[in-house]
């Protein structure tokens, strides 16, 4: 036994010693490169172990909440560091459609999800660079294809160093809301086109009927005088005769010669009136085509002294293109002229060594045709202003009585009424009147 262990002899262990030598050193050399691939695998092995207390922490950190986000209404999910999924509740799941978690668990969050991969890439860049997110307005599109409009808040996640470690999102689904808001906008924008339509359908009907009923009048007070002014005429004519004779008769006696002459000047101004409803103009029932540049053109050169502005400077000015309207020409014509004939009378009540001037404009604007009828007149307060369209009504006056029939205006509105124009009169006290005759041009010769 003990012999079994004693050493062997130089001479005969010398080779052995050699070849143990050499097997030694490669023995050695392998140990030493099995060492640092086994350093190599420990550091990769501790790096691991590391991210995953990392992440054992992260997920100890939130599961206390795992419950409670289980069961919220919004979507959530946790990324690590590596943006991989590693929480994802219920409600995200079916928000996508995922069908299960294993679609999104441990795996990097689905770029195809986002409608727009640039939105993805800004999240996740804002939350590894420690930025919250508040409110932000996504696209997504589930596993479905189905189109998805989310509000985004996010939360980083980092350790007490400052290290990423993740982070919290919560997706809330406003498709609804938003598919909700653009039906609602599509509806109010039909429901104004609507209001506008029933606007101008309003206005329309308020033209016709304006229109109506001054034709209407206009057709009465033709009618009158058609068939009533003869009789009245001769009435007239009868008490005229009879008051001169009575004024020559009494000529002794003062009191019953004033009441004479009081019925003679009662029958002067019925005589007047029947004139003038005599040249009203007639209601006719096929319109024509005109231009008011003739229509101007017509009226003034019945002369100065027709239109009671033989001592007026008159200016006119008229547009070189035509100013085409359709109606009834005649009662423009006549609207026209007593539009003139009143600017007229009332510069011939100034004093005589008062300026007198008249300026008359025709101007096109849009689908309107206005004549401007300036006069230097004393004009007249807003309270008259609203009176002036009334039959009947006058601003003549001598020694504060009405000299005037109120006719002129009254007719000219009912003009303008009657052809889907307006009729305006401005005026201030001593500083003239403005009167605006408003009528509808016809279209351009295309648009017909």
């Amino acid at each position: 036994m003990d012999t079994a262990f004693t050493q062997p002899p130089d001479s005969e262990s010398g080779p052995d010693r050699t070849d143990l030598g050499t097997g030694g050193q490669d023995e050695t050399t392998a140990q030493a490169a099995r060492t640092r691939q086994l350093e190599t695998e420990l550091g990769k092995a501790r790096a691991e172990l590391y991210e995953a207390l990392a992440r054992l922490k992260f997920l100890e950190q939130t599961n206390p909440q795992a419950a409670f986000l289980n069961n919220v209404s919004e979507g959530v999910i946790f990324v690590n560091a590596g943006d991989e999924v590693t929480y994802a509740n219920p409600h995200f799941l079916d928000m996508i459609g995922a069908g299960s978690a294993e679609r999104v668990l441990y795996k990097a969050l689905p770029s195809a999800l986002w409608d727009t991969p640039r939105e993805l890439e800004r999240l996740l860049s804002d939350l590894h660079a420690g930025r919250y997110i508040r409110e932000r307005e996504c696209t997504l599109r589930n596993f479905r294809g189905e189109p998805l409009v989310v509000l985004c808040n996010a939360t980083p996640v980092q350790d007490r160093a400052g290290a990423y470690l993740g982070g919290a999102i919560v997706l809330r689904d406003i498709t609804a809301k938003r598919a909700l808001e653009m039906e609602l906008r599509r509806q109010n924008e039909a429901y104004l086109k609507l209001v506008d339509k029933l606007q101008l359908s309003l206005s329309a009907l308020r033209n016709t009927q304006s229109r109506l009923l001054a034709e209407a009048n206009l057709s009465f007070a033709s009618h009158l005088s058609a068939n009533l002014l003869p009789e009245l005429s001769d009435a007239v004519s009868l008490i005229e005769v009879r008051s001169y004779l009575l004024e020559h008769t009494l000529k002794s006696d003062e009191t019953l010669l004033a009441n004479v002459r009081q019925i003679h000047d009662a029958v002067e101004r019925i005589a007047a009136v029947a004139d003038s409803l005599r040249n009203l103009p007639r209601f006719r029932e096929s319109p024509d085509q005109f231009d008011l540049r003739d229509v101007l053109s017509e009226v003034l050169s019945d002369g100065k002294e027709g239109l009671h502005l033989d001592d007026c400077e008159v200016a006119i000015e008229c547009p070189e293109s035509p100013a085409l309207t359709e109606g009834h020409r005649a009662q423009v014509q006549q609207a026209v002229t007593n539009i003139l004939v009143n600017a007229g009378e009332a510069m011939a009540r100034l004093p005589s060594d008062a300026p007198k001037r008249l300026d008359v404009r025709l101007s096109v604007n849009g689908k309107y045709a206005a004549i401007n009828v300036c006069d230097s007149g004393p004009g007249f307060d807003r309270q008259v202003i609203t009176r002036l369209f009334r039959p009947g009504n006058t601003t003549k006056a001598v020694s504060g009585r009405a000299t005037g029939l109120g006719l002129g205006l009254f007719v000219a509105h009912q003009v303008a009424e009657a052809h889907g124009g307006s009729l305006d009169v401005q005026s201030e006290p001593g500083a003239g009147a403005t009167v605006t005759l408003r009528l509808p041009l016809l279209p351009p010769p295309r648009q017909r």
